[in-house]
């Protein structure tokens, strides 16, 4: 009886002692989980945050982009090469006899003879579903002609020209080249090589515009 007493004696104080100790364990793991939150977790989270909402900063301007290239319809003919363009050469006719005596009319040039003016259109189209904007079209001026002073024109358009292979394009009136003397001078008709209209007004879908300008045959 007395050994029993004894054990459960030693069992109530063991109890009484852990119960006794049990805040001080707590406030041990309590404060050593606010050491590891604030100085080890804290700033490997707010890292992660920052990183998160730097994506999510990046994610949301690209998907304005996207939007905003989803919503344009209007593309550069320079960037894609969409534009369609035929180069297509007449002669002007006149009628000698019948009805429409002394009545002029343009006809294909297959058959040319020195001294003949060539009437040149070029036709340009747009075979997409969109608006081009900022068309700009290159046509170099035919082998054996000799361009006709302010004959080239366009609807709407700006004409300049080229007498470096089509390189650096100017106006006709600021149109220089280097002569063999290494001086600056005005170019002559002669020495256009390239003719370029840049549209001033969009390309509306499957619409045609003509350029057009005129040459000597040589």
């Amino acid at each position: 009886m007395r050994v029993t007493c004894c054990f459960i004696q030693t069992i109530i104080r063991t109890r009484d002692n852990s119960e006794r100790g049990a805040p001080r364990s707590f406030e041990r793991k309590r404060s050593l989980h606010t050491y590891l939150r604030h100085e080890c977790f804290a700033p490997k989270m707010r890292k992660h945050l920052d990183s998160t909402r730097h994506l999510l900063k990046k994610l949301r301007t690209f998907s304005m982009f996207v939007v905003a290239m989803c919503t344009c319809t209007q593309v550069t003919a320079l960037d894609n090469n969409d534009v369609e363009t035929e180069l297509i050469a007449e002669v002007r006719v006149e009628i000698t006899s019948g009805p429409h005596k002394g009545v002029a009319r343009f006809v294909p040039a297959t058959v040319l003879s020195q001294g003949e003016v060539v009437y040149y259109t070029v036709r340009i189209k747009n075979p997409t579903s969109e608006y081009l904007r900022d068309v700009s079209v290159t046509q170099r001026i035919p082998v054996n002609t000799l361009y006709v002073p302010d004959s080239a024109s366009g609807p709407g358009a700006e004409v300049l020209f080229s007498v470096d292979g089509g390189v650096t394009f100017a106006a006709e009136e600021a149109l220089n080249s280097i002569g063999e003397d290494g001086v600056a001078h005005r170019a002559s008709e002669d020495e256009y090589t390239h003719i370029q209209w840049r549209m001033q007004n969009a390309l509306a879908p499957g619409a045609v515009a003509l350029a057009r300008f005129r040459a000597v045959f040589q």
